[in-house]
């Protein structure tokens, strides 16, 4: 039963396939417009980190690049302030907290402000009063921008 609750996260992110029937996403049929798709999703999850190496900024970048956003100095610069990562931006997200690379995941996932938000625990290894802020910025920007959010939570 709990494999069942997660399928829909699995499959939109193409871990797996579906054998059978069709699945839209944002509109689409998953299975022939899944690269479409995946330009307006963004994923978070403290499974999966980041690259050490690059600072935080420079992991932004990177992925703003992939995304193709327009803006993206702006856009980097915004989510530093709003996530309280400012003055991380020239530290390798390799020596960050487990708290500050939460934050940096969740940026790293709204960089293309998507339109459907896959959230793996987001709020995971934050004290609770930098969790309850990220959780109504999260809440924020879905309203603000017409975004569905798929969140799993223990």
């Amino acid at each position: 039963m709990e494999l069942a609750k997660q399928l829909p996260f699995i499959i939109i992110l193409g871990v797996l396939e579906s054998d059978s029937g069709v699945i839209s996403v944002l509109g689409k049929d998953l299975k022939h417009q899944r690269k479409s798709i995946m330009k307006q999703v963004g994923f978070s999850a403290g499974y999966a980190q980041l690259p050490g190496n690059l600072t935080v900024w420079q992991n932004l970048y990177i992925f703003g690049l992939l995304y193709g956003v327009k803006g993206l100095k702006h856009r980097i610069n915004f989510l530093l302030e709003d996530l309280r990562l400012k003055y991380l931006a020239h530290t390798k997200s390799g020596f960050l907290s487990s708290g500050e690379q939460t934050r940096l995941n969740l940026a790293k996932a709204l960089i293309n402000s998507p339109q459907l938000l896959l959230l793996d625990e987001p709020t995971a290894a934050l004290d609770p009063n930098t969790a309850q802020t990220v959780r109504q910025k999260i809440r924020n920007y879905v309203s603000s921008n017409g975004a569905g959010v798929l969140w799993t939570s223990q």
